[in-house]
């Protein structure tokens, strides 16, 4: 193990215990959280020890079927195709079919910019932007007109 691997893992686990005074020390464990507005969200140490992982579960899709799903796919298909805000981010449906918003955070602080108490803030405000989209997309979406179009 390098020593930028052992620095990065303690930091992790530094981090993760300023934000959960209940965790043992030095645990690399995921943390869990539950924001104020009920957005689940858990940061994970990458294996590669140079990232953390954090994902936001936006939305529980489970009852969106039929066209209203394919644009829900295609709608979090087109998000992966851009940035915003100009940071990377990523959704998906997991095997739960809960919306998944996540990004990642160099844990040196390299190439995010920002802290990451601010990342994690960041993901947390696109990961209810994406929420917003999937409710209009489930409660409205026989009224949208969510055809593709050409760039």
């Amino acid at each position: 193990m390098t020593d930028h691997s052992t620095a990065m893992r303690s930091a992790f686990s530094a981090q993760m215990q300023a934000l959960d005074s209940q965790r043992a020390p030095g645990s690399e464990q995921p943390l869990e959280l539950l924001l104020d507005d009920g957005l689940p969200l858990r940061v994970t140490l990458h294996p590669d020890n140079r990232h953390w992982l954090i994902e936001a579960y936006a939305y529980d899709a489970v009852a969106i079927h039929g066209p209203l799903r394919r644009s829900l796919v295609s709608t979090l298909l087109q998000i992966n195709g851009v940035a915003l805000d100009g940071q990377q981010i990523l959704c998906t449906l997991d095997t739960s079919d809960l919306v998944v918003v996540m990004t990642r955070w160099r844990g040196d602080g390299e190439g995010a910019g920002c802290d990451f108490l601010s990342w994690l803030e960041y993901t947390a405000a696109q990961a209810r932007r994406i929420r917003e989209a999937v409710r209009a997309i489930a409660m409205h979406g026989e009224e949208l007109d969510w055809q593709m179009v050409a760039p």
